[in-house]
């Protein structure tokens, strides 16, 4: 909320009125709001493209399901399935629960909102190309992470070595994503579809490869280790062919287009 409303503060002029309070009808304010993806309704392009990237592991959750239904005849898919999905991700605890809501609704929102609602449009409108911006302003991302370690030294119990190692590879994942998103948001100018599709990525984690790497015949999902494979394969196949999918993310940019109007009608 700070940053929506400080944000055309910074970076636009005259988005107050007469005796200096902001104006959410001023032309500027709505030019600032829309420039940090509040005018889109390109809700679900990245959610359903990110899903792409997943259907290995949404598969696996499938095979989970038949495998217990042949052990549950009797009981409903229905109930299959909140046992098999929900029921291990809900809240047993109340720090659980405070936990879960920051993880799928209020980091992602926030976050898109300040790593990209606001920077992504200040690198654009700076002059920074649309690819530039997708791999600097994750930096930003990956770096916010970093007070993580701090965290773990002063829980004490790892050593410095394996703090800087996960901390790395949180760095690195976490800008992996930040430049994917920052992408997404460039092509769609929508900071809810960027924060829905934020928010499954939390829900998913990272995908467990360790089954594919080196299956245990005594698991009930050797049977499907092939098919697992392959379509985790034909998933990062579909991800990769899906940048190209209009219905997804529009081929021409919608933020950068809409930083050329306003900077071309400020001038």
């Amino acid at each position: 909320l700070v940053s929506t409303l400080v944000y055309p503060l910074i970076f636009c002029d005259e988005t107050t009125n007469s005796h200096g309070d902001i104006d959410p009808s001023n032309d500027n304010f709505v030019s600032a709001l829309n420039l940090m993806g509040w005018s889109s309704q390109n809700f679900m392009g990245p959610l359903l493209h990110s899903m792409l990237l997943y259907v290995g592991p949404i598969f696996v959750t499938f095979c989970r399901i038949h495998v217990f239904r042949q052990r549950n005849k009797s009981r409903t898919f229905i109930s299959i399935l909140s046992t098999v999905v929900f029921r291990p991700n809900l809240p047993s605890t109340a720090d659980e629960g405070w936990c879960d809501l920051r993880n799928l609704v209020v980091a992602p929102l926030t976050e898109e909102i300040a790593f990209r609602g606001c920077i992504v449009p200040a690198l654009l409108t700076a002059g920074l190309k649309s690819t530039t911006t997708a791999f600097v302003s994750p930096l930003f991302f990956g770096t916010a992470h970093f007070h993580h370690a701090i965290l773990k030294l002063k829980e004490g119990g790892s050593s410095l070595k394996f703090v800087l190692l996960v901390t790395l590879f949180q760095f690195t994942y976490t800008s992996l994503f930040g430049s994917y998103a920052a992408h997404a948001f460039i092509r769609t100018n929508s900071i809810l579809s960027v924060s829905i599709s934020h928010a499954f990525c939390n829900f998913m984690g990272l995908p467990d490869i360790k089954f594919l790497i080196k299956p245990n015949p005594g698991s009930p999902m050797y049977h499907f280790r092939w098919s697992i494979r392959i379509v985790h394969v034909v998933g990062i196949i579909l991800f990769i062919k899906g940048f190209s999918w209009e219905f997804l993310l529009p081929n021409k940019a919608v933020l950068t287009k809409h930083i050329v109007l306003v900077t071309s009608s400020s001038s």
